[in-house]
């Protein structure tokens, strides 16, 4: 390509609305959504593919001529957009070689980064999810595809974009506990551009007033 190509998924949730307005010129954007009538500044996008992310065909239509796949997708109470519906997912990018950046939101309080403690450490109220956040890495782990897992701690969508975060891989830690969703999407383009976390699980941290 003469120029950078990246599928979003999820891009009119909490954490993805702050995704996609931060991609720079040159790097072309498409995006997967169910309800493209939600989408903000749907213009600036290079193509808008209606379907499910459980669909493989409307996966495999959003992914084609694509160099990347930014899936944000948090489960909140209801799997099937986990572990299960990663399998779907998997099916619909197949061979296409491209590069998958996988953020694992948290849903009802449990923030990703639990997967870098011991389960037994991990609240009992809290534990299902985080054993289908760690399904769902297993899938990705095994599919052959090209992954950065990135497991952050709490999302603030109310802290600011600084382009300043401390990133840990295999580890959680750090200055705090807390990364803002501005800058957890400026991290996210960051991984298109290097592949110093292809196959890495990975930990952003940020300081906010």
């Amino acid at each position: 390509h003469t120029e950078p190509v990246q599928s979003l998924w999820g891009p009119y949730g909490p954490y993805g609305v702050h995704t996609l307005p931060l991609p720079p010129p040159g790097l072309s954007v498409s995006v997967l959504v169910r309800e493209p009538g939600r989408l903000p500044e749907p213009q600036r996008l290079a193509r808008v593919v209606v379907g499910d992310v459980r669909d493989p065909g409307a996966v495999s239509r959003a992914v084609e001529g694509q160099d990347a796949v930014v899936i944000i997708l948090g489960t909140r109470d209801d799997l099937s957009t986990g572990s299960l519906g990663v399998t779907g997912r998997i099916r619909g990018i197949g061979a296409l070689g491209v590069l998958v950046v996988l953020v694992l939101t948290g849903g009802t309080g449990a923030p990703p980064a639990f997967l870098l403690r011991p389960l037994p450490e991990v609240p009992p109220r809290l534990q299902p999810l985080t054993q289908d956040h760690s399904r769902m890495e297993r899938i990705l782990s095994g599919s052959g595809l090209r992954c950065v897992h990135v497991l952050p701690p709490h999302i603030a969508g109310d802290k600011p974009l600084t382009g300043s975060y401390e990133v840990r891989v295999g580890a959680a830690g750090g200055g705090s506990r807390v990364i803002s969703a501005p800058d957890l999407g400026h991290f996210l383009l960051s991984c298109l551009r290097t592949p110093q976390y292809d196959g890495q699980r990975v930990y952003v941290c940020g300081q906010y007033p």
